[in-house]
């Protein structure tokens, strides 16, 4: 079973195992079915495209295009960020844009001059795999913070008014705001990652071993890739909640409730 890659007969075969939660779904009479079949439909679809593409790209290895990608998928992590924050998008998403840059900027030369020597990172095998896995571990982190965030700020208008008018200032006044919003953000996160060999594999790591690679080397790519997408998941969600706190008060130090969905 050396290096073992499963065809589609052995995916759909493989696949059935999805019957139960359905009839767990349906026995509950949970209104779930249809949700759960459209959305591992959509992902199929998208990785087979993703993996028609990708192919191309890694084997054009153009630089321009690469970057285009990288881009492309900051703009896409934004908007899915976005359109979850339970804010408008048009106020949200250059924070949140911005945040996935920097985050994914900082946190890549740790690759860079740890794994790569300063070299070949921008070639199309490395850049586009290493980003999406980067920013697609932010996500979830970025929409708890950002909702979290907002909503505390919210909840807590009369008492941070009261700061203001006493003097205080504008990051002050949001302080225990922000600090609960990225508790909310980051614990789910820490606590996974301090089981990660004890109770867990990731599927980085479980994909090699099964791949025939070497379970040291393995791990070698696992705590690369944990140090960098953390990393860049703490500095998106940080820029984030900074650049939207800044937009989203009056030169007065009052919310503005038009930055909120309807």
């Amino acid at each position: 079973m050396d290096n073992f890659i499963p065809d589609w007969t052995n995916i759909a075969l493989g696949s059935l195992v999805l019957l139960i939660p359905i009839a767990l779904f349906l026995r509950a009479r949970l209104n779930l079915v249809k949700t759960l079949l459209v959305s591992f439909a959509r992902m199929g679809v998208q990785l087979f495209l993703v993996g028609i593409y990708l192919r191309y790209l890694i084997e054009w290895d153009i630089l321009w295009l690469n970057i285009l990608f990288l881009i492309f998928i900051i703009i896409a992590g934004a908007h899915v960020v976005g359109t979850r924050s339970e804010l408008k998008l048009n106020f949200i998403l250059k924070p949140i844009a911005i945040g996935f840059f920097v985050g994914y900027l900082i946190s890549s030369f740790f690759f860079v001059f740890a794994f790569f020597d300063g070299g070949d990172f921008l070639e199309a095998q490395y850049l586009i795999p290493i980003s999406g896995m980067l920013i697609g571990n932010s996500l979830t982190s970025a929409v708890v913070g950002i909702r979290s965030f907002f909503k505390n700020i919210k909840n807590d208008k009369e008492s941070r008014n009261y700061l203001i008018a006493s003097g205080a200032t504008l990051k002050l006044a949001t302080m225990e705001s922000f600090q609960s919003s990225i508790k909310d953000a980051f614990m789910p996160m820490i606590a996974n990652i301090s089981a990660i060999g004890l109770i867990w594999l990731p599927g980085t790591m479980t994909g090699q071993i099964i791949a025939g690679q070497d379970p040291s080397d393995a791990i070698k790519y696992q705590i690369m890739i944990v140090v960098g997408y953390f990393t860049c998941c703490v500095i998106t969600v940080f820029i984030s909640l900074f650049l939207a706190r800044r937009t989203a008060f009056d030169g007065f130090g009052l919310l503005r409730e038009d930055v909120y969905k309807m």
